[in-house]
């Protein structure tokens, strides 16, 4: 059970570090000066955070894929997260 666990928090983890990674590297690479994607639009973006969020969500599927902490936070409201377990979520991207 700890370890399913710790494996949980471990691809939470990983999860949300690359889809912030991603995410924010696209949007640097359209905004940066002398980048190859400079000026490319909000389009470029748009994909780039998709593919983020794909990537996120593919490393994160042991977890559930609780990218986003508000989903944590509903799921222990609701009941189907403990508080520990749900504070412990929500406590792995920061």
């Amino acid at each position: 059970m700890l370890i399913n666990y710790l494996v949980a928090m471990i691809s939470e983890f990983f999860g949300t570090l690359f889809l912030i990674l991603l995410g924010n590297g696209v949007v640097a690479n359209v905004c940066l000066r002398k980048t190859k994607g400079e000026n490319s639009g909000w389009i470029v973006i748009s994909a780039g955070w998709g593919f983020a969020v794909f990537v996120g969500v593919l490393l994160s599927t042991f977890s559930g894929a609780h990218i986003n902490p508000a989903v944590t936070i509903a799921l222990w409201v609701a009941g189907i997260k403990s508080a520990f377990v749900g504070g412990t979520f929500w406590a792995v991207p920061y």
